[in-house]
């Protein structure tokens, strides 16, 4: 893909045809392990992917069990260095990728739950902290999830995500004012290293088609949808947290 293909045919996201392509798009942060889900130069210009859809990467990996279980597994971003966590109640690091460093951590919150006969020891961590999960920032994570989602079906449909019927995801990604929700699975898959993502459009009474998304992120599982206002099928509540949003929940429109 090069980068005239896009000044040809506009950005997937914006649009726009008169800016810059050079740069790749990762659809998974990078610092979630990702290196090989990319969108090449010449679908997303370089303002969409350095501006708002690297905004939506940062809120996506400032989630606390997303962000510990990709430090805990020595995972590396742009810089090249795995980052650091700090939250109330200590800070947790791991500066050489395999050495893992628990600093000023109270009392019992790090504890042994099972000890195996290979001699792997499996650990609970418990920490306070992070970004609270309020209404606004499950708005900023759902359009997160629908930028994962859109570039996805860009692998598989290509030009056709063009279409005016996808505006409104693309409204969505850029955090203009909608409703929606957010549901995230309350406890997490210590098996799962990557990310599993399936997604799917449906369409809608008008011409538009809306598109649904459910994805287990190192772990955390999410779900969300660029039109529906609940799932289709509800979840378990001991399962399942949901949070419900409105446009009273987003504090500025992106452009």
């Amino acid at each position: 893909m090069r980068a005239a293909d896009g000044r040809r045919r506009g950005c997937l996201f914006c649009r726009e045809s008169d800016r810059d392509f050079v740069s790749v798009e990762h659809i998974v942060p990078e610092g979630m392990g990702n290196t090989t889900l990319v969108l090449p130069n010449g679908v997303v210009c370089d303002r969409c992917n350095n501006g708002p859809l690297s905004r939506l990467d940062r809120a996506f990996f400032d989630l606390l069990p997303i962000k510990a279980r990709a430090i805990t597994l020595g995972l590396a971003g742009k810089t090249g260095k795995v980052p650091t966590l700090n939250v109330t109640n200590g800070t947790l690091s791991n500066p050489s990728g395999n050495n893992i460093e628990f600093q000023h951590l109270e009392r019992r919150a790090l504890r042994e739950t099972k000890r195996h006969p290979d001699g792997r020891v499996e650990l609970k961590l418990k920490m306070q902290g992070g970004r609270r999960l309020t209404a606004s920032y499950g708005a900023e994570l759902s359009s997160a999830l629908l930028k994962i989602a859109f570039e996805l079906s860009w692998l598989d449909h290509g030009e056709r995500m063009l279409g005016a019927e996808f505006d409104h995801v693309r409204d969505a990604v850029f955090g203009r004012p909608r409703h929606g929700y957010l549901a995230v699975a309350r406890r997490g898959n210590a098996d799962q290293l990557g990310s599993e993502i399936s997604y799917v459009m449906h369409p809608l009474a008008d011409t538009r088609e809306g598109v649904g998304v459910v994805g287990c992120f190192l772990g955390t599982a999410l779900g969300t949808d660029s039109v529906l206002e609940a799932p289709v099928v509800p979840f378990d509540g001991e399962d399942v947290l949901m949070l419900s949003f409105g446009p009273s929940d987003f504090k500025r429109s992106a452009a």
